[in-house]
């Protein structure tokens, strides 16, 4: 019935932490940091207080802790793993012209884009890409950050807008205009297409030479053999000028007009017996004065450096017969005979009827005067002459006498 006593002490379990759960994106790492304890030991094997994990999947990690007196407890911490963003073009090229758009996707929804440079390309809250005005090839950086701030990004490319420059007009067998891109030549003939081939095509040999084919308007298009970016410009082509006038034949000392198409050409004729046009040069009609009849000028009408000509006759005047002075008594008739063919519309006429009158080339005096006698022939052209009108003489046989 003897005893004997020993005191136990029973100590309580170590307060063992993990540290809080985290999240991670897939590919990155956590830190798992334990409290202080005499000893660790992970789920991983590691027996350090504070541990680097890079779990593929959401994983929960165990650590028995033991403390001084040797009593061991254990704690969880889960790393959650969130899928990155993988983000890609869902419509369009990642290789953008000034203004172009592109639509990018991720495969994690619910996030924000941004741009690491709104100066090259900007991007909307739905993934539209717009590239900006740049004047070198420049490039930026669309980034998707999901909710759980994991990113996905893309590289974008921009280049700088393409102007098609130089002269946009020609005329049809007049100078074939060489377009430029950016004020430069450029290689390739095949880069350049026309809209309407029946107003102009594109030379095979020279890059961006334009052949005027038809009168009107046609769309050339510049695609850059590299970029695929494009320029465009409007063109216009006019007719070849044409001389209209069907009338080349003006009298001597008369004058003509010429007609002609397109407007807005030059006007000149050749030394002699034409002058110089009396119009403008913006017009499409000159007036010609004329001189030394029996001679031919050639008349040329310029426009878009393609010239037109047209041969003008300047015809002689007719004559009148006889070629001396003539003169007629009042009441008596002269016939006067005016050379070639007679106009069929009043070929004769009197600048004063009242001294003298004319039919058929006959003048009649009617009083003491000189009147303009006008002949004009089948061609317009007009010759006179003055006949002059003299009064009847005084004859006196006496008076009347009475004889037995």
């Amino acid at each position: 019935g003897c005893e004997v006593t020993k005191d136990v002490t029973v100590n309580g379990l170590p307060n063992v932490s993990a540290g809080a759960d985290q999240t991670i994106c897939d590919g990155s790492s956590a830190t798992l940091t334990s409290s202080t304890m005499s000893s660790y030991n992970w789920s991983t094997g590691a027996t350090t207080a504070s541990i680097t994990v890079s779990p593929t999947q959401t994983t929960t990690y165990t650590l028995t802790g033991v403390d001084g007196n040797g009593c061991e407890n254990q704690d969880d911490v889960t790393v959650t793993v969130e899928d990155l963003p993988s983000v890609s073009v869902a419509s369009g090229s990642s290789v953008l012209c000034e203004a172009e758009t592109v639509t990018l996707s991720s495969t994690v929804t619910g996030g924000t884009w941004s741009s690491d440079d709104n100066s090259v390309a900007t991007v909307s809250p739905t993934g539209i890409v717009t590239a900006k005005s740049v004047t070198t090839q420049s490039t930026a950086v669309i980034t998707f950050t999901s909710t759980s701030n994991c990113t996905g990004s893309i590289t974008v490319t921009v280049n700088p807008a393409l102007a098609i420059s130089g002269t946009l007009t020609a005329t049809v067998g007049g100078t074939e205009p060489v377009l430029l891109i950016n004020g430069n030549t450029t290689a390739a003939a095949s880069s350049w297409s026309s809209s309407d081939l029946n107003v102009a095509t594109i030379d095979a040999t020279t890059s961006g030479k334009i052949v005027a084919v038809g009168a009107g308007t046609t769309t050339i298009t510049y695609t850059d053999p590299a970029t695929s970016c494009q320029a465009t410009a409007t063109f216009t082509v006019s007719a070849a000028p044409s001389i209209t006038s069907t009338v080349t034949e003006v009298c001597e000392d008369g004058s003509l007009t010429l007609t002609a198409t397109p407007a807005g050409g030059t006007w000149s004729a050749s030394s002699g017996s034409i002058a110089n046009p009396s119009s403008t040069t913006t017009t499409s009609t000159a007036a010609f004065t004329s001189s030394s009849g029996g001679t031919t000028s050639t008349v040329t009408y310029t426009a878009g450096g393609v010239a037109a000509t047209v041969s003008v006759t300047v015809l002689a005047p007719p004559t009148i017969s006889p070629s001396a002075a003539v003169s007629v008594c009042i009441g008596s008739d002269v016939t006067l005979v005016g050379s070639g063919t007679a106009s069929t519309s009043t070929p004769w006429s009197s600048d004063d009827v009242s001294i003298a009158t004319v039919s058929n080339g006959v003048v009649t005096g009617v009083a003491t005067g000189v009147a303009t006698i006008t002949y004009m022939n089948n061609k317009g052209c007009e010759v006179t002459k003055d006949v002059t009108v003299n009064g009847l003489p005084n004859v006196s046989a006496g008076a009347d006498q009475t004889i037995c």
